[in-house]
């Protein structure tokens, strides 16, 4: 007598409770999903998405990579400070592959003619930054600041402080400049000026009208500018501003006024030698 293989449990009992309901399917199949988000969510939260989990290789500041993982200590840093009408910016470098060891960096700031001791910083930033720079605003004109960085780990150890970027703030525009005379010489217009007495500066802007908006000719080195972009019979109005190394720009000088005259500029074709005066002959060639 053949033996007949009785069916498994879980078959019987779908048997015997007939058609499956309807969306019971579907609601079976969505189950694992929040689980799924829960996983990622546990990952970033216990792994804070690093790649690698710094805390038992850098408990020490000392050991803590600063700026680079291509080699140690502040060097490859290169932190800078500038003071200009804005503020006081401060910049480092850093190797991407830096953030697959620490969260960011926080910026420390001391005042002060003198060298500050260790004591007197005081940190800027209160979140962590992220970015390879940081505006400082909360400054007082004149005032001499230092700055010093320091990464810190996902675990919240921070490294030692690299040395410091010194620079003054600056909010003090320049003289304006004085001087100005303009003048006409074969067309174009030539404009020189006394040079400032500023330590800080910069450049000059060059500003006239007609047309308008101003026109303006940035970052002349000296105090000088010949104008070339003129049309003779035109009149033309001029100043002149000083800028400083912080961009702070002072109020503008007096205002001359000149006239291109009508025959002041000689055509180009007055220039341009006949062909027989050139002594030149053949096709293609006038007499």
């Amino acid at each position: 007598m053949s033996r007949v293989r009785e069916r498994p449990r879980a078959i019987r009992n779908r048997t015997q409770e007939g058609p499956r309901a309807p969306g019971k399917r579907e609601e079976r199949a969505r189950l694992p999903v929040p689980w799924l988000f829960v996983l990622i969510a546990a990952w970033f939260w216990l792994g804070c998405g690093h790649e690698v989990d710094p805390a038992p290789d850098y408990s020490q500041p000392a050991d803590l990579p600063l700026c680079c993982v291509s080699e140690t200590g502040p060097t490859c840093c290169g932190l800078i400070a500038f003071g200009f009408a804005g503020g006081i910016q401060v910049d480092w470098n850093a190797e991407d592959a830096i953030f697959g060891f620490v969260d960011g960096w926080a910026l420390y700031r001391a005042e002060g003619e003198s060298t500050p001791p260790d004591s007197a910083y005081r940190r800027v930033n209160p979140a962590l930054i992220t970015f390879r720079e940081y505006l400082d605003r909360d400054i007082v004109n004149g005032v001499r600041y230092w700055y010093r960085l320091a990464s810190v780990s996902p675990a919240g150890v921070q490294s030692l402080l690299t040395p410091p970027a010194v620079t003054r703030a600056d909010f003090s525009a320049p003289t304006p400049p004085t001087g100005l005379v303009a003048s006409v010489s074969n067309g174009d217009v030539i404009l020189v000026w006394e040079l400032s007495p500023e330590a800080d500066l910069d450049h000059y802007n060059v500003f006239r009208d007609p047309p308008f908006p101003l026109f303006v000719f940035p970052r002349a080195e000296e105090a000088r500018y010949t104008d070339d972009h003129v049309t003779a019979g035109s009149a033309y109005r001029y100043w002149v501003t000083a800028v400083d190394m912080g961009f702070n720009e002072s109020a503008p000088s007096e205002t001359v006024a000149v006239t291109v005259p009508a025959a002041a500029r000689v055509p180009s074709t007055a220039l341009v030698p006949s062909a027989a005066a050139a002594g030149l002959s053949g096709p293609g060639f006038s007499r």
